[in-house]
């Protein structure tokens, strides 16, 4: 969440799997151009579904307006733990 508010592009790449892009530099290219300004970011609660998934409730303002609470898997891969973007859980 730090890598969101800070707009490190690397770090955001590394940890997650943003499903709606094919590749990462296709994520990279996207994120270098979002003019979205994310702030107060906080892991709300994590919730354990399996041992290799758990489902994170995150809230966030964007653009200064109203809080936004999002839930999102977060899977384990073999290169680590992987937020997955793009396939929030409603």
């Amino acid at each position: 969440m730090a890598a969101i508010e800070s707009g490190t592009i690397s770090e955001m790449i590394k940890y997650a799997d943003d499903v709606r892009f094919p590749s990462k530099q296709d994520q990279k290219n996207e994120y270098e151009n979002i003019q979205d300004d994310i702030s107060e970011t906080s892991l709300e609660k994590l919730v354990k579904i399996t041992k290799t998934e758990y489902h994170a409730i995150i809230k966030y303002k964007q653009n200064n307006r109203d809080s936004t609470e999002i839930t999102l898997p977060v899977i384990k891969k073999d290169d680590g733990w992987k937020i997955i973007v793009g396939e929030d859980i409603k």
